[in-house]
């Protein structure tokens, strides 16, 4: 397939996990992708495994989504780079497990920063791009924003913001041709489970409830498949969508 073929795709959080199984698989399918991440070697890896592929020139910017002034002049880059842009991914994101009553004032701020901050301050800059080109936002939630998950009140939080973010951008610009849908996607193996370890003292009997139906971790893989239909024309009536990817954790 070319289903983004003389397209360009910036892709958050690219530098591993779905962030760059969705850049890879956006570039197998002809798509010029720049990829934005705090990890600056993870990103120049990104773009090496999309050249090795046979894929478009690519390129990596390092930028912190948390802070707006970084993500203004990430986004002026990649305009330089490419041109347009017609898809934005935001797959950036961080979390962890604690006890509500533990969690610190700067750990909450950063979650919110960067989960909600972050896809908040892409959309923003790169608006003018996207209507210009007609083009369509893929935000990642989390299913932990659509049923109760205990020890992550800070990260679900945040992910529900992204939520009801996403539903205001499409209902805000949709007359202009602008999609945005967001994707719910249960527990995947990625670099980021290593930020997620339990309480020592958690009660198991309570975390059960995230487990799916098939009995194994999604793939990054199998989550960005679902983002890369959302950000082709094989999705073009479907905006202000929450499209879970869970495995049936929520069922």
């Amino acid at each position: 397939m070319a289903r983004f073929s003389n397209r360009t795709a910036v892709v958050t959080g690219a530098a591993s996990g779905m962030g760059r199984a969705t850049a890879r698989r956006i570039a197998s399918e002809g798509g010029r992708v720049v990829s934005i991440d705090i990890a600056d070697r993870g990103g120049a890896d990104t773009v090496a495994l999309i050249d090795r592929d046979g894929g478009p020139p690519a390129l990596a910017i390092e930028c912190d989504v948390a802070d707006p002034v970084q993500v203004e002049t990430a986004i002026a880059e990649a305009l330089a780079f490419a041109g347009q842009i017609d898809v934005l991914v935001n797959c950036a994101g961080t979390g962890y497990y604690s006890h509500f009553t533990e969690q610190t004032p700067a750990e909450v701020e950063r979650v919110m920063a960067v989960n909600f901050g972050g896809t908040f301050w892409t959309c923003r800059y790169a608006m003018d791009a996207l209507l210009a080109s007609r083009g369509c936002v893929v935000n990642i939630a989390s299913a932990a924003a659509v049923r109760g998950c205990a020890y992550l009140s800070a990260y679900a939080a945040s992910k529900g913001a992204v939520l009801a973010f996403t539903k205001s951008l499409a209902v805000e610009y949709g007359s202009r041709g602008l999609r945005a849908n967001a994707v719910c996607p249960g527990g995947t193996d990625t670099p980021l489970l290593g930020l997620f370890t339990p309480p020592a003292d958690a009660d198991h009997r309570l975390m059960t409830r995230d487990h799916n139906l098939f009995g194994r971790m999604l793939t990054p893989e199998e989550v960005a498949g679902t983002i890369t239909f959302l950000a082709s024309d094989d999705a073009a009536m479907t905006t202000g969508a929450t499209v879970l990817v869970d495995a049936g954790s929520t069922s």
